[in-house]
C-alpha cells in the first residue's frame, strides 16, 4: 500500500515540475501583454498632456496594468525621493530589479535610456520602437508557449511514470 501512495506522490510531484515549468512559459506571455499595455499608457498620457515622468510613473502606478502597479508604485517612491541620478539610470536600476527576460529587460532598458532626456518626438519614437520590439517578443513567447507548455507537463508525468517503474 505505501508503494502506491509513493508512487502516485511521486507522479505527482514530476507533473506538478512540468506543469510550473509550462506555467512559467504562460507568465512570461502575461507579462509582456502587461508591459505592452503599459507603454501604450505611457504613449497615449505623454502625447496628449505633456506630463513629467514621475507624474507618469505615479498614473500607471494607479491605473496601469494590475500586473504592472506594484512595480511603478516603488518606481515612483524612487522618483519622488531626492536624488542626483538621471531618469535613465534610476529607470535601468528599476527595470534590473524585476524579474524578466533578458529580452524584455534590454527593450525596457532601451526605453528608459530616452525617457526625460530627449525632446517629445524622440521619447514617442521611443515608446512605439519598444512596442514593436515587446510586439514580436510577444509572438516568439506564444510560439514558445505553445509548443513546449503541453511538452513539459507531458514530460513531467512521463518522467514520474518512468522513476516509478524503475523504484517498482
Amino acid at each position: 500500500m505505501l508503494n502506491v501512495i509513493g508512487i502516485f506522490l511521486l507522479v505527482g510531484g514530476c507533473t506538478a515540475i512540468g506543469m510550473q515549468s509550462a506555467a512559467k512559459l504562460n507568465k512570461r506571455v502575461t507579462t509582456i501583454i502587461a508591459w505592452r499595455a503599459a507603454i501604450e499608457q505611457l504613449h497615449a498620457e505623454m502625447s496628449s498632456r505633456v506630463r513629467a515622468l514621475p507624474e507618469l510613473v505615479l498614473y500607471l502606478s494607479q491605473s496601469g496594468p494590475d500586473l504592472l502597479r506594484d512595480s511603478f508604485m516603488q518606481l515612483s517612491i524612487v522618483y519622488s525621493t531626492p536624488h542626483d541620478a538621471r531618469y535613465s539610470v534610476l529607470w535601468g536600476n528599476w527595470i534590473n530589479s524585476l524579474s524578466l527576460e533578458k529580452e524584455e529587460r534590454d527593450i525596457l532598458r532601451d526605453l528608459g535610456n530616452s525617457l526625460g532626456q530627449h525632446e517629445l518626438d524622440s521619447q514617442l519614437s521611443a515608446f512605439e520602437s519598444a512596442d514593436k520590439r515587446l510586439a514580436a517578443a510577444e509572438q516568439r513567447a506564444l510560439l514558445r508557449r505553445d509548443k513546449l507548455s503541453r511538452l513539459y507537463a507531458a514530460g513531467g508525468l512521463l518522467c514520474g511514470a518512468a522513476i516509478a517503474v524503475i523504484l517498482i
